[in-house]
């Protein structure tokens, strides 16, 4: 449940639902298709995702998870399958 919706918009929307990235967008830019990306975040250490949870990015919402909260989604994360 914390991965599909942790504060609003859930992390399987741009990642995927096992973690591998998903595509979020197609746009035009200057005459030419690009793509909008979510990374995939399967092998992210806790440190890593806390990282990142923490940063400020142009697309990705601020989420306001609690340490347990991003060690549960670690968890989550390292045991999806390939």
């Amino acid at each position: 449940m914390l991965y599909k919706n942790p504060r609003g918009i859930g992390c399987v929307h741009c990642h995927g639902k096992d973690g591998s990235g998903a595509l979020i967008a197609k746009y035009k830019d200057d005459g030419k298709t690009k793509s909008l990306r979510g990374p995939n975040i399967r092998n992210k250490s806790i440190k890593e995702l806390k990282k990142s949870l923490f940063k400020r990015h142009k697309v990705m919402p601020t989420y306001f998870l609690t340490d347990s909260e991003i060690e549960a989604l670690a968890y989550f994360l390292s045991n999806r399958g390939d």
